[in-house]
C-alpha cells in the first residue's frame, strides 16, 4: 500500500520488497534515488515489518511511485466500503479469467508472442487484489498497518453484518 502526500511517498516494505518485480512487470525504469536506497542497504521484510512503511522525499520517486497502479493507495481504498473493496476484487477477478481465456484461445504462435505481456498483466491484476484483500483484513484487526499517525483517514466501513472471504486463485497461464 502507499500513501502520497504533497512532499513525500510511503510505501509499505512489502510491496517495496517487491519493487524489482512489479517494475519488470510493467516495463518501468526504477530511479536511483528508489534503487541505491532499497537495493544496497540490504532491506530485509519480515512478518515484524512487512506492513510498515518507508518514506520517500525525492521527488523522482514520489513520481514513480504515483505511477504503480498495483500499489494500492491508501486514500483510495480507505474511503470504499467492504462491498466496494469486493466488488473491485471480483473485477480484477474477472479480468484475470479474460486474460487466461485470450491467452487459451491463441495459437502458440501468438502465446508466444503475447506470453509476456498477458503474464505481467496476469500478476500485476492478482498482487492489486491480494493487496486490497490484506486491506480488508487491516480493516477488521486480523493484521496490523503501522500507518503513520498523521497521515491516518477516516475508514469508510461496511455496513453489512456479512463476512466475506476473497479466495484468490493464482493460474500460471504457461
Amino acid at each position: 500500500m502507499k500513501i502520497i502526500t504533497k512532499d513525500a511517498a510511503y510505501v509499505q516494505f512489502c510491496d517495496v520488497f517487491n519493487f524489482m518485480d512489479i517494475t519488470r512487470l510493467m516495463r518501468l525504469d526504477c530511479p536511483k534515488s528508489i534503487s541505491m536506497r532499497c537495493f544496497t542497504n540490504q532491506i530485509v521484510v519480515d512478518g515484524d515489518n512487512r506492513y510498515a512503511f518507508m518514506e520517500f522525499k525525492e521527488k523522482d520517486a514520489i513520481n514513480f511511485i504515483k505511477k504503480l497502479d498495483c500499489i494500492i493507495d491508501y486514500s483510495f481504498v480507505a474511503t470504499k466500503t467492504d462491498e466496494e473493496l469486493f466488488d473491485i476484487m471480483k473485477k480484477l477477478h474477472e479480468e484475470s479469467q479474460k486474460l487466461i481465456e485470450k491467452y487459451e484461445k491463441m495459437n502458440r504462435s501468438q502465446q508466444s508472442k503475447n506470453y509476456q505481456k498477458l503474464h505481467s498483466e496476469y500478476h500485476l491484476k492478482a498482487y492489486k487484489a491480494h493487496s486490497i484483500n490484506d486491506y480488508l483484513s487491516y480493516r477488521k484487526g486480523d493484521i496490523k498497518f503501522d500507518i503513520p499517525e498523521n497521515l491516518r483517514l477516516e475508514e469508510t466501513k461496511s455496513d453489512s453484518p456479512k463476512e466475506k472471504t476473497y479466495v484468490n486463485t493464482v493460474v500460471d497461464i504457461n
